[in-house]
């Protein structure tokens, strides 16, 4: 998850990467991708993975009320930082 959507390789660009991916996430969220790159990083492949943990999904997705909870929070700040959402961004 890069600004460009170009792959890259260094250690920088994956920190980068990982922080990006972190600020979109919310707390919970925060925690289960945390939890699962941390399980990721112990294992060799991603069969491995699905038997330790069970799934191969990084965090919950959120729907319902909670999808529109996080959605009027990020147009929010949006907002504040003078940006409008895009339409179909949260798709």
């Amino acid at each position: 998850m890069n600004p460009t959507g170009q792959k890259q390789n260094n250690d920088k660009s994956l920190f980068d990467n990982l922080a990006r991916l972190n600020a979109i996430l919310d707390n919970q969220q925060q925690q289960e991708f945390n939890d699962w790159v941390h399980t990721l990083a112990q294992q060799d492949t991603l069969a491995k993975l699905t038997r330790v943990r069970g799934s191969a999904i990084p965090f919950t997705p959120y729907t319902g009320d909670r999808f529109d909870i996080k959605r009027n929070q990020i147009n929010e700040q949006l907002a504040s930082i003078g940006r409008t959402p895009k339409n179909g961004q949260y798709v």
